[in-house]
């Protein structure tokens, strides 16, 4: 089975980490291989906090989609 979870931010690291460290915990371990995981930023205006989301993001190997204006 492929899943793909999703989740969008705005200028909220810490919330972000948290939702990806308690998604990651609740996957089964014989599902990690099949779950794609995404961050959307929906126009964070501190560009040093979208850097720091799509740091984390690559860390983490989490797809990272960024728009310069929030929809």
């Amino acid at each position: 089975m492929k899943l793909t979870i999703g989740a969008t931010t705005y200028n909220d690291i810490e919330f972000t980490k948290a939702w990806l460290d308690s998604v990651k915990a609740h996957l089964p371990g014989d599902m990690a291989g099949d779950v794609k995981l995404v961050i959307v930023d929906d126009g964070t205006p501190d560009l040093m906090k979208v850097a720091e989301l799509e740091d984390l993001c690559t860390r983490e190997g989490v797809k990272f989609v960024h728009h310069n204006e929030n929809r």
